[in-house]
């Protein structure tokens, strides 16, 4: 066996172990990433559930008015959640490469579309705390306008994140895939994730075309994304990815 023909074993080997050290790093990163949006993402959507008063204009800003500094504080929440989320995305697209390439960008681009729908309707949310913000120097009728407003901008945001949870749930379908042809995580990981996404596709699906919420429907749609995201969070903050992550990128 030559010389060259060692270094050049040498080289391949150093190269994989490099690989397999970057696609450990960026699991801790990932997870690390994850455990951010597990807070956050309970959080942000737990505030308006709280202070939403179903069928009252005017209780609903009351209620708000009542507690702008919990208000203020989702709001920036929920920008959080969607920069993260775009780091997310590409974070998941390097690390499951190897399911590949077609699957890794579909499965970022959902994430992404969902990140951008969320970041638009975000927008409304904004105007409703400004006008709620702006709305104590008002009396009378000018006042109950600026509720009427402010609650409609809050129930634009609230279907607009719907809407939006919809390109997620595929998201989460497409993340399943992708653990499953990549052998990187589990297997149970990706199907759980799977069954996971439909059930926020089906949940998110029937609240925004009927408008109408059953927790207890929720509850059974989403516990298995509870389930799937936090064994996600946790195995990738303690486990990472199997040694033998990434020895091999699929071409497709």
């Amino acid at each position: 066996m030559t010389t060259a023909t060692l270094n050049m074993g040498g080289n391949i080997e150093a190269q994989n172990d490099g690989l397999k050290g970057s696609l450990r790093g960026m699991a801790k990163v990932t997870g690390a990433l994850y455990l951010i949006l597990f807070v956050v993402g309970m959080f942000s959507p737990l505030v308006l559930e709280t202070l939403v008063v179903e069928g009252s204009a005017i209780e609903t800003a009351e209620s708000f008015l009542g507690s702008m500094g919990i208000f203020g504080f989702s709001l920036v929440t929920w920008f959080v959640i969607v920069a993260v989320d775009v780091a997310v995305s590409i974070t998941l697209y390097l690390l499951f490469e190897n399911a590949g390439r077609a699957v890794s960008l579909i499965t970022a681009g959902f994430r992404l579309v969902y990140s951008a729908v969320l970041a638009a309707f975000l927008l409304d949310l904004y105007d409703a705390y400004t006008v709620l913000n702006t709305s104590e120097a008002l009396v009378g009728g000018d006042l109950t306008q600026a509720y009427t407003v402010f609650a409609a901008g809050i129930a634009d945001f609230q279907a607009g994140f719907q809407l939006a949870l919809m390109f997620f749930g595929a998201h989460l379908v497409m993340l399943g895939v992708s653990i499953l042809r990549s052998g990187n995580l589990p297997r149970v990981l990706g199907i759980i994730l799977g069954i996971s996404g439909a059930g926020y596709v089906i949940d998110s699906m029937i609240i925004f075309i009927t408008s109408n919420h059953n927790d207890t429907l929720s509850i059974a749609l989403l516990m298995p994304a509870v389930i799937g995201e936090l064994g996600l969070t946790l195995w990738l903050l303690l486990k990472g990815v199997r040694e033998n992550a990434g020895s091999e990128v699929a071409a497709a």
